[in-house]
């Protein structure tokens, strides 16, 4: 929450605190006002335990005055109530007066007929007799007729102002259609009906909106979901007469005031004994994720730091922009649809939601969802006393927020196309419990295990950690991107499997390692002659314009390495691993990221340095691909006898001295083929040029490896000449936290 967001609540409270100082105040009465009595500005009405007070005030530098409630016993805090906020008096004549049947008006002077505010209670409610007003210890305003039965027939709590009090209600009641709802000041120095409202919505399932005119600003948590709070309890209540919204501190020792500012930002103030002031306990805070459909429908709102948040499509939707592939009015269900867990997430809008049945479990809620073919997504939760409930969403899918903390779930639907399911006993039995004599290689996000279906088809299971805090990112993102590519140059998803807390993804099975283990494997390197690591590096080069150009939406990768260059049985090159990957929506041509994730040796400088991101970035990745390629060396493993110079120095030294086929693999024979890789070695420099800006793009890539009569521009400095640069310097940190050592997947 910005500073000044809660000095407009809390400190700038303090200002408001002015109201204290009342001119001319004289004498307290006791908490009733009788019928026919007064209370003149200056004097207060006390309650019983001396908690409130009721009177006259003006708000910070006005002079205006206001009739107000506010806490007696505990000072510097704004009223919690006020009267007249509409039509504020000029001086010190204000009087509020009660008629003979006990009705309650105020007037700007003794003299004046017409009041500024009344509590305007119909004759009829009088027809028992006259009625007494009465201020409570819980801050309300009654009017009480009856020395026996005591009824109330108008309070303070049914007119909220922009407090919300222990015991108030907010939202609807049938009976009397009143909705009770609070709104913020115009201004600090001025309590008139502001911009924003703070409401129960009732449709659906009830939800708490915040409004900035009729426009949702804010949403909170479904009223479905009950979220245990140490010092205070939220209600919930829906029945016949009224569907309403309160608030008790378990505590009554703790005093505890939610308010709303003038701004729209809503948070609430508890009262410090100790210390004998107001301090901040909660705010709802004007971060991206916290603005209503910030990521639009189907999406989901990441927040990926306190100042930043990232917007990625729900499961069954497609990018840019997030359109739903099936249409929710859909007549029919397709077959092999399914539905896909969504965990930690702030459901979404529950206005248009249905309760199927207050007695489904899980199982049970599925097959509902699944038989009613306009239903895109359900969730179960517990009621009180009455087990699990069962809701499901049957219109846009509105305002997901990512939670980790919090423990809901919704699941997704998704049509067969979109991604196919695997159950874990399926996957169990075709990895023989994922047995160690299967287990094809570990990294950083999990192991991969070769599996065989009962069907014949061999596949690489990717097993992600439950305890890895970014496998689930790199989950959600693989999934995602590779169910919606198809090129020869990328790895095949089969499907996925998500069950028992478990995250796996479902490969095609590539019998041939990766092709860092055999390119710098001395006994596996001789087996790669020039002709194939020419196809290598085209086919690479391919399949990373495809992501760039020719795919639905334009993707980085962001982490293209060796590692992660799979080989077929015809060492065909596959392009894996998308945990990294970024898509760039529209005509963006660049992004920019807090979290700088990738690998040291293979990340660009403005990527390195500054977290930005475009088609560049995977050039330069290639291009020292390229290099490790034709010179058999490691960007990160590179020895020789100039310790200073990186491998692209080295490369870079020996080009300006015309000796470059040095630096070529001694397995390659070149005397036939010197032309050709000399070529690539140029091409590499090209791609490696210090400002991306000079830097080819990959159609301009694969037309220069396609021809070799088209000549080449020469090659500028590229970046990272020496050994100890800056970007080593500050990955050798990251790596603890940042860096991404991506999974080696299917052999």
């Amino acid at each position: 929450m910005r500073n000044g967001a809660r000095a407009k609540i809390f400190k700038g409270a303090s200002r408001l605190a002015l109201f204290l100082l009342f001119q001319g105040t004289s004498f307290a009465l006791n908490d009733t006002i009788h019928a026919n009595g007064s209370l003149k500005d200056g004097s207060l009405v006390i309650s019983k335990g001396g908690k409130f007070a009721l009177g006259f005030f003006s708000p910070g530098r006005s002079s205006n005055r206001y009739l107000g409630i506010w806490y007696h016993n505990k000072p510097g805090q704004a009223p919690v109530w006020v009267a007249n906020r509409n039509n504020p008096i000029n001086g010190t004549s204000g009087v509020l007066s009660s008629d003979g049947y006990g009705n309650l008006s105020l007037y700007s002077s003794l003299d004046q007929e017409l009041p500024v505010w009344s509590a305007n209670v119909s004759r009829e409610k009088f027809a028992e007799g006259p009625c007494l007003a009465r201020l409570l210890d819980s801050g309300n305003l009654v009017l009480v007729q009856g020395i026996i039965n005591r009824m109330i027939v108008w309070q303070s709590f049914n007119h909220p102002t922009h407090t919300l009090l222990p015991g108030m209600k907010l939202g609807l009641d049938k009976e009397t259609g009143l909705n009770r709802f609070i709104t913020s000041w115009r201004s600090p120095d001025d309590p008139g009906i502001g911009d924003f409202s703070f409401k129960l919505n009732p449709n659906g399932v009830p939800q708490l909106f915040l409004y900035r005119g009729t426009t949702p600003h804010w949403r909170s948590i479904p009223s479905a979901w009950r979220i245990h709070h140490e010092l205070y309890e939220e209600l919930f209540e829906i029945n016949e007469r009224e569907i309403r919204f309160s608030f008790h501190s378990r505590d009554p020792s703790i005093v505890m005031i939610p308010t709303m500012d003038n701004s729209g930002t809503m948070g609430a103030a508890m009262w410090d004994e100790v210390d004998g002031q107001w301090k901040e306990f909660y705010s709802v805070t004007h971060k991206k994720c916290d603005v209503y459909g910030y990521c639009g429908a189907y999406g989901k709102c990441e927040p990926s730091s306190p100042f930043l948040s990232e917007c990625v499509c729900l499961p069954g939707n497609a990018f840019g922009g997030c359109v739903r592939k099936r249409s929710e009015s859909s007549s029919f269900c397709a077959p092999g649809e399914g539905f896909v867990r969504v965990a930690n997430v702030k459901a979404p809008d529950t206005s248009a939601a249905v309760w199927v049945d207050m007695g489904l479990n899980e199982v049970n809620c599925e097959q509902e969802c699944r038989k009613n073919c306009s239903c895109c997504a359900y969730a179960t939760t517990k009621i009180d006393g009455k087990g699990t409930g069962c809701l499901t969403w049957h219109g846009e899918l509105m305002d997901t927020v990512s939670m980790p903390g919090l423990d809901l779930a919704i699941y997704v639907r998704v049509d067969a196309r979109e991604l196919a399911f695997f159950n874990l006993s399926t996957i169990r039995a075709a990895t023989n419990n994922f047995s160690p004599d299967n287990k094809l290689g570990q990294g950083g996000f999990g192991s991969v295990y070769k599996g065989k279906f009962s069907s014949g088809v061999e596949v690489a299971v990717k097993r992600s950690p439950n305890n890895s805090r970014q496998g689930l990112e790199q989950f959600k993102s693989e999934v995602f991107l590779i169910a919606k590519l198809q090129h020869r140059n990328l790895v095949k998803l089969h499907g996925c499997c998500i069950e028992e807390q478990e995250q796996m993804l479902v490969y095609e099975y590539l019998p041939y390692n990766s092709l860092d283990s055999i390119l710098f494997d001395q006994t596996g390197s001789p087996f790669l002659d020039w002709c194939k690591r020419f196809n290598i590096i085209l086919g690479v080069a391919r399949g990373i314009l495809y992501l760039h150009q020719d795919s639905r939406c334009r993707i980085i990768h962001r982490d293209l390495k060796t590692s992660n260059i799979l080989l077929d049985a015809e060492l065909n090159p596959k392009i894996s691993d998308f945990g990294m990957a970024r898509v760039l929506e529209g005509d963006q041509v660049e992004g920019k990221t807090s979290r700088i994730g990738g690998t040291y040796g293979y990340m660009s400088p403005e990527y390195a340095y500054l977290g930005k991101f475009s088609v560049k970035s995977d050039v330069f990745s290639f291009g020292v691909m390229l290099l490790e390629i034709v010179t058999g060396m490691k960007i990160n493993g590179f020895s020789q006898e100039d310790p200073a110079l990186s491998l692209i120095g080295y490369v870079w030294e020996l080009w300006k001295e015309e000796r470059a086929v040095e630096v070529v693999d001694p397995s390659i024979e070149v005397s036939n083929g010197s032309n050709g890789v000399l070529r690539c070695i140029h091409i590499g420099l090209l791609c490696v040029e210090e400002d991306p800006s000079d830097q080819p793009d990959m159609q301009a890539v694969v037309v220069m490896l396609n021809s070799e009569t088209i000549p080449l521009p020469a090659p500028k400095r590229p970046a990272f000449v020496y050994a100890k640069s800056r970007v080593e310097e500050t990955a050798a940190e990251w790596s603890r936290n940042e860096i991404t050592f991506s999974d080696t997947l299917g052999r």
